[in-house]
């Protein structure tokens, strides 16, 4: 009977912190001023951050935005390799009033969703690009009628 290898037990990627710093001033500079976040303190992969931007007279939704997604390299098709898609952060907007500090899942569901998406590429050793489409097949929660979500590009313009 063969021996099994215990585990090696690896610290989350991260970014540094200048390269948190970059992507912080980003979030400030397109979607406003950052007042909250939630850190997940357990995991092995990566750590990432959830920003929650309150709604702005520009922007009139609850903006969340990921940060340490992108702290670990996609496995981009060689052919996609210069087209710099191997790292992202995710961003959802949702309605203004949304409580996202509530334990029921039909509030959370959207930060549960971040978390998912943002480990997919690592769990299915690929990556997540413009135009994505990623089917769960069921309902999120029972206050949505959402089963599905689409990647789609960000523009400075």
């Amino acid at each position: 009977m063969a021996r099994k290898k215990k585990t090696e037990i690896s610290e989350p990627t991260v970014y540094t912190y200048e390269q948190l710093q970059k992507i912080e001033d980003h979030i400030e500079k397109h979607f406003g001023q950052i007042e909250n976040y939630l850190q997940e303190s357990d995991t092995d992969d990566i750590k990432l951050n959830i920003y929650a931007l309150p709604p702005t007279v520009n922007n009139r939704c609850l903006t969340l935005v990921t940060a340490g997604m992108g702290a670990l390299e996609m496995k981009v098709p060689d052919e996609l390799e210069d087209n710099k898609l191997s790292r992202c952060e995710l961003v959802m907007t949702l309605p203004p009033d949304w409580d996202i500090h509530g334990e029921e899942l039909e509030n959370v569901w959207p930060l549960h969703l971040l978390k998912l998406i943002s480990r997919l590429p690592i769990k299915e050793k690929s990556w997540l690009g413009p135009y994505h489409t990623i089917d769960y097949g069921t309902c999120f929660a029972s206050n949505t009628e959402f089963t599905s979500i689409m990647i789609m590009p960000f523009s400075e313009d």
